[in-house]
């Protein structure tokens, strides 16, 4: 199905795609990627070769900027095993506050040889703003009185890759919590949902739920270098 144009205001839109690297070794990758969907056919959202997350839609001023899912990933590793830092950050459209943002660190473990990760999840700055950092998280983004204050908390997991599966598993979760504007929810509620999706609610309103979530103090990842665009 041709998609409705989302955040434009016809299905006429473009793809806008940006790849800059740099190769400093044989052990030392810094990549610089973004994409972001533009409004109207053949719109050029690129400054200085990269897409450019201000070029924000504006039905009056700027009708060919983007207006759905822009997306940055900066990262800077060791192209061989894959370890080192990546930040990647999203933002569903241009009128958004706050990008959503994933961090992740992987290395090798000096005792056991396995490959971790340390992977963090909050909110951040607008994507034109953001330098890929967490400033804290936001747990009713879009349900009854919600509320885009950032506070002081963060997900995290710490993963190790498993040789077997090809696959990185949990080993820590901090992951849990209520959607409600301060992340608990105290029992005394009513409502109820579908937790297995198979049709019928199944919770029980009376069940209390307290954050999980990591302590954005705790939140430990350096944002990786960007590559030099030159």
């Amino acid at each position: 199905d041709q998609m409705t144009g989302g955040n434009c205001p016809t299905s006429d839109v473009t793809d806008n795609g940006s790849l800059l690297y740099e190769r400093a070794g044989a052990d030392d990758l810094k990549v610089d990627v973004r994409t972001g969907q533009l409004c109207e056919h053949d719109s050029d959202g690129l400054t200085d070769g990269l897409v450019d997350p201000s070029n924000k839609y504006d039905s009056g001023s700027n009708p060919t900027g983007w207006a759905n899912n822009f997306n940055i990933l900066t990262a800077e590793f060791d192209p061989t095993t894959m370890n080192g830092d990546f930040s990647y950050s999203w933002q569903a459209g241009p009128n958004d506050a706050n990008a959503r943002i994933f961090n992740v660190h992987v290395d090798e473990d000096t005792d056991s040889g396995d490959q971790v990760g340390d992977a963090f999840f909050g909110y951040g700055d607008d994507i034109e703003d953001t330098d890929g950092s967490i400033g804290g998280f936001i747990c009713n983004w879009a349900g009854p009185n919600n509320d885009h204050t950032l506070l002081d908390y963060s997900q995290y997991q710490q993963v190790t890759f498993n040789g077997t599966s090809g696959k990185f598993t949990a080993d820590v979760s901090d992951i849990v919590y209520a959607p409600t504007v301060d992340c608990e929810y105290d029992g005394t509620g009513d409502f109820t949902y579908d937790s297995t999706m198979d049709g019928s609610a199944d919770t029980d309103p009376a069940d209390a739920v307290a954050n999980e979530l990591l302590d954005l103090s705790d939140v430990d990842f350096e944002i990786p270098d960007s590559p030099s665009n030159i």
